[in-house]
């Protein structure tokens, strides 16, 4: 089945920003930097009854590893998305299993259509090559970041997260600060960590840079204590053996 390519690769994009940022590299002109990103709640939240005295079980937490290596495998079948700078261009690469069946008139069409685009390539192996300008590229990478800081409000105004009252992320979504108002966290606000390694996984696939690594720290916010740290790769490490 063909797929309607004009503006195919916004369509990514927005899936992607919906699933759940960028800081902009300091070494690329078209590129801007923001300061550091800091969400609290809208409202106060509580835990509805039923939910605060349900215990979590051991089912419930193997569940959720099994969902979380889904959520890997799932990463891992999109196959290799690349983005390069190239001037004041960026040419992004999709794997032929994420762009389907389609033409070179198809994509030639749809790049004359939308302004930014400058051209649209069906490589040998089926991957698509898209070339953009610096402004159309960042346009994008603006909406993601928009997407992303507001899928993480909605997780703080979550009554599922009552504990949690701020998320903070860097420039480059590459290290989170989690402010608790407890160090006792249910299983959704524990889990949220793996949330934040899938969204920032699947953002940095679209940078001609990134970080190696996800850092998630979780802090009391009355004592000032770490409760716990983690990262991506050490839970790459656990998912693989």
């Amino acid at each position: 089945m063909r797929k309607n390519t004009g503006l195919i690769v916004f369509c990514i994009f927005l899936i992607i920003g919906c699933l759940a940022g960028f800081g902009y590299l300091a070494t690329h002109d078209i590129f801007k930097t923001k300061e550091t990103v800091m969400l609290t709640k809208s409202s106060e939240t509580t835990l509805p009854p039923s939910e605060s005295s349900k215990e979590e079980t051991s089912a419930e937490v193997e569940q959720s590893t099994s969902e979380t290596k889904d959520a890997n495998e799932q990463l891992k079948a999109m196959g290799q998305i690349e983005a390069e700078m190239v001037d004041n261009t960026v040419e992004i690469t999709f794997p032929a299993e994420l762009m389907g069946d389609i033409t070179q008139q198809q994509l030639d069409e749809a790049v004359a259509k939308d302004e930014g685009f400058i051209s649209g390539t069906i490589n040998e192996d089926g991957s698509v090559t898209y070339v953009m300008t610096g402004e159309k590229y960042l346009e994008a990478m603006n909406s993601m970041q928009q997407g992303i800081d507001e899928s993480l409000q909605k997780t703080l105004d979550d009554p599922n997260c009552p504990h949690i009252t701020s998320i903070s992320h860097n420039e480059t979504y590459s290290e989170y600060t989690v402010m608790c108002s407890s160090d006792d966290l249910n299983l959704t606000e524990s889990m949220l960590a793996l949330q934040l390694y899938m969204t920032s996984g699947m953002y940095f696939r679209f940078l001609p840079e990134h970080p190696d690594n996800v850092y998630v720290t979780y802090i009391n916010e009355t004592t000032g204590k770490t409760i716990y740290q983690s990262n991506a790769q050490e839970l790459k490490q656990r998912l693989s053996q």
